[in-house]
C-alpha cells in the first residue's frame, strides 16, 4: 500500500523552530526540559545539548546556535564541566553520561560552524571530561562532591565515549583523541572477554574485583538492556572498526550478535530484558525502547560490514514490531499489545525502518515508517499549546497528558530534516550522522 505524507515537513521543521524561539525558552536563556499545563520546567537541556542543537546546526539557524552557546557558557562551571544535578543521599554526585551528550552537541556545532565556539574551549572541554571521569581508559563514572577520590563504578553507558572521541579525532583532526578511544574500548572489551560480565553482553553497571561483593546485590550485572547499556558500546566497536579496520573490532561486533541472539532475541523476533538473578535472566520485558536501538544497528552493521546475517536480525525483531503498528494512526505501543505510545520511541523506530528499507530495498518499511512520520504530526502536534504532546493512544490519538518532554518534541526535527530532504539516513554519511541515535 502506497503511503504519502499528509504535510509539508519544511513548515513542520519551520513551526518547531518558532515555537522553540518563542516559547521554549528558559529564564536563563536555554531550553528549558519541559512543559506540563502550560508551566515550563526551571531546568534546561544543556546536558542534553547534542538532541538539539545540531539539528540547528543543520538548518543554519546559527544565530540560535550563538544564543545557545552563550547561555551554555553561563551555565556551566569554570572548568567547563556541567554542574551536577543529580543527589546521591543528599550529596551532589557528577556523572561521565551527563557529559556525552553535551560533547556530541558542541562537536556537532564545531563541525557545522566552527566560529560558534573556539577549538581551544572544544578541546580543553573533551581533555577536562576525560581526565575527571576515566582513568588510563577506565571509566570512573560518579563523583561525590564532599569526596576526593573517584568512584571505582563503571556505567556502561560511558561505551559512548569512544564513538564520541573518534568523533573529536576526526572532526579536530587529532590523532590523540583516537588513544582515548582505544584506551577505553580495550576495557570494555577485557571485561567482556574475561568473564566478568554475564555471557559477554554489557549490563548497567560494573565494579573490579576487589569491591563488587559490597554492592553485588546492587550493582553489579543487574540490570541487562539493549538501549544505552549495549548499544553504545556496540556502536563504538562498529565506528572502531570503520576507523581502523582492524579485525579484533569486527570479531567482537560478531561475539556480541551471537550472545544477543541467544540471550535476548525471542523466537518470534522480541528483543526481551530483564534482571539477571543467580545467572539466570528473569523478569523479562519486552519494550520498543529497548527493541529500535538493536533494528538501527544491526542495519548499519548489515551495511557497513557487508553482512546478510546482520540484516536478517533488524528484519526480524522489524517483523515483529509491524504486527503492533495501529493501522489507523500509524503509531507504534511502548508495550506490544497496548494503547500508550512515545513520541520518541515512535521517531527512533521511523529513522530505524528508512534505514532498513534502504539496505533491504523493501518498500515495506519505508511504507512503515511514513505512517509513522504522519501519525507523529497528526495526532502527537497541539497547534494551541505549540508543542508535541509526550503520548497518545494510538487507538484514536487522543493526548494522554497534557505536557511535553522538549527534547522529545526536538528530536523529532530528525525525522523531517530526513523525510523533508529525502536523503539516505545509512548511505548519505551526513544524514547518518545527525539521525543516530546517541
Amino acid at each position: 500500500m502506497q503511503t504519502e505524507l499528509l504535510f509539508n515537513p519544511s513548515d513542520a521543521i519551520s513551526e518547531i523552530q518558532f515555537w522553540t524561539k518563542n516559547y521554549y525558552i528558559g529564564e536563563d536563556g536555554g531550553v528549558v526540559r519541559s512543559i506540563e499545563d502550560g508551566v515550563k520546567s526551571k531546568k534546561t537541556l544543556f546536558n542534553d545539548f547534542g538532541d538539539y542543537i545540531p539539528f540547528f546546526a543543520f538548518l543554519k539557524d546559527y544565530s540560535f546556535c550563538q544564543s545557545q552557546v552563550a547561555a551554555l557558557k553561563n551555565f556551566r562551571k569554570k572548568d567547563y564541566l556541567l554542574p551536577s544535578e543529580f543527589r546521591y543521599f543528599g550529596i551532589a554526585c557528577n556523572r561521565s553520561y551527563e557529559h556525552s551528550d553535551y560533547l556530541l552537541g558542541l562537536l556537532d556545532l564545531y563541525e557545522y560552524h566552527p566560529d560558534l565556539i573556539s577549538r581551544n574551549e572544544l578541546m580543553q572541554t573533551l581533555d577536562n571530561v576525560y581526565d575527571a571521569f576515566f582513568i588510563n581508559g577506565r571509566p570512573h563514572s560518579w563523583s561525590l562532591s564532599l569526596w576526593p577520590h573517584r568512584i571505582p563504578l563503571a556505567d556502561t553507558k560511558d561505551g559512548i565515549y569512544v564513538e564520541l572521541f573518534l568523533d573529536a579525532a576526526r572532526i579536530l583532526n587529532e590523532k590523540r583523541y583516537i588513544q582515548f578511544a582505544h584506551k577505553i574500548a580495550e576495557f570494555f572489551l577485557r571485561i567482556t572477554q574475561n568473564g566478568e560480565m554475564v555471557s559477554n553482553v554489557v549490563p548497567s553497571n560494573y565494579f573490579g574485583r576487589i569491591i563488587s561483593p559490597i554492592f553485588s546485590s546492587t550493582y553489579q550485572r543487574s540490570h541487562l538492556g539493549v538501549i544505552k547499556y549495549n548499544i553504545s558500546w556496540w556502536w563504538s566497536l562498529l565506528m572502531l572498526y570503520r576507523v581502523t579496520s582492524d579485525v579484533c573490532w569486527r570479531t567482537a561486533i560478531e561475539s556480541h550478535h551471537r550472545v544477543f541472539k541467544q540471550e535476548m532475541l525471542r523466537f518470534d523476533g522480541a528483543v526481551q530484558v530483564g534482571e539477571y538473578e543467580s545467572g539466570t535472566l528473569k523478569k523479562l520485558k519486552v519494550l520498543l525502547v529497548e527493541n529500535f536501538p538493536a533494528i538501527d544497528f544491526f542495519v548499519d552493521c548489515a551495511w557497513y560490514l557487508k553482512d546478510n546475517e546482520y540484516l536478517v536480525t533488524a528484519k526480524k525483531i522489524a517483523d515483529f514490531w509491524l504486527q503492533y503498528q495501529n493501522p489507523e494512526t500509524g503509531l507504534f505501543p511502548m508495550v506490544p499489545g497496548e494503547f500508550i505510545d512515545d513520541i520518541d520511541n515512535n521517531t527512533d523506530i521511523a529513522v530505524a525502518l528508512f534505514k532498513l528499507a534502504d539496505v533491504s530495498r523493501l518498500d515495506i518499511y519505508r511504507h512503515a515508517a511514513l505512517r509513522t512520520v504522519n501519525g507523529i504530526w497528526k495526532f502527537h502536534r497541539d497547534e494551541e499549546q505549540k508543542l508535541y504532546v509526550h503520548q497518545v493512544d494510538i487507538r484514536n490519538g487522543k493526548h494522554l497528558g497534557v505536557g511535553a518532554k522538549i527534547k522529545f518534541v526536538l528530536l523529532f526535527l530528525k525525522l523531517l530534516i530526513l523525510v523533508s530532504t529525502n536523503r539516505s539516513p545509512i548511505f548519505d554519511e551526513e544524514m547518518w550522522l545527525l539521525s543516530r541515535d546517541r
